[in-house]
């Protein structure tokens, strides 16, 4: 939406957001629900497998088992209950930091856990006005936009710091001795490389609809290479090429 007079010599400014960032957070919005889809369905496709795998020892287990049938751990005992969900949470850290990445369903659980405040965040916010029977404005979808630009950065460190390790880690050898040396290092640089190349992005696209923003003073007719859309009105009728 451009504001003011675009006639030569007059100051000209143009509603428009960042292309970079504002169209990379709608691609953001869009794959949080079609991610976590996916990491739920090889969450339940991983826990199949071992059912299957660890079926076939249960009853071999259970019948070598000192306590038998009846011992506080089968019945469930308050106090064994305690100890045991204590433990269980000790075990699954230490597991964790001995694999040195999250599996499937730990994955899975960690997306939703710390994504979901940030999509609801932006979809509360953004369909009111997408509904809304009136002209709207950049300004009406800012709010949504503040929650799509957070839930933006935490896919990024998600991708970046746990989604690649584990890829990186079931590629190895042993993957319960975890991830290699070589793996490690890839994982700890590659954060490194996906944030700074998206600052890089966001700071050119920064620059050069900058003008608009703080105020074009010179011939429209310059504009020309910032209307990336036919959509866009950068310059009017009266001054194109």
């Amino acid at each position: 939406r451009l504001n003011g007079s675009w006639h030569n010599g007059e100051i000209k400014y143009y509603q428009i957001g960042n292309p970079f960032t504002w169209w990379s957070s709608t691609v953001g919005t869009i794959m949080f629900p079609l991610t976590l889809l996916i990491l739920i369905a090889n969450s339940k496709r991983n826990a199949k497998n071992v059912d299957k795998s660890s079926s076939l020892t249960s009853t071999a287990d259970l019948m070598n088992s000192s306590d038998g049938l009846f011992s506080d751990e089968k019945i469930g005992s308050p106090i064994f209950s305690a100890r045991s969900s204590s433990n269980s949470a000790i075990s699954r850290d230490v597991n964790i930091c001995n694999r040195g990445y999250l599996n499937s369903t730990e994955l899975c659980e960690l997306y939703w856990n710390q994504g979901k405040l940030l999509w609801f965040g932006w979809f509360l916010h953004y369909m009111p006005f997408f509904l809304m029977g009136r002209v709207t404005y950049m300004h009406h979808y800012l709010p949504a936009q503040y929650f799509s630009y957070l839930l933006l950065a935490f896919e990024l460190e998600f991708f970046s710091t746990h989604f690649i390790p584990l890829l990186l880690g079931s590629n190895s050898p042993s993957v319960s001795s975890g991830p290699s040396k070589a793996t490690k290092k890839i994982s700890k640089f590659v954060p490194i490389l996906v944030f700074s190349l998206y600052l890089a992005l966001s700071i050119t696209g920064f620059l050069i609809f900058m003008p608009f923003t703080f105020g074009y003073i010179r011939d429209s007719k310059t504009l020309k290479y910032r209307q990336w859309l036919s959509t866009w009105n950068i310059y009017d009728s009266y001054h194109k090429m």
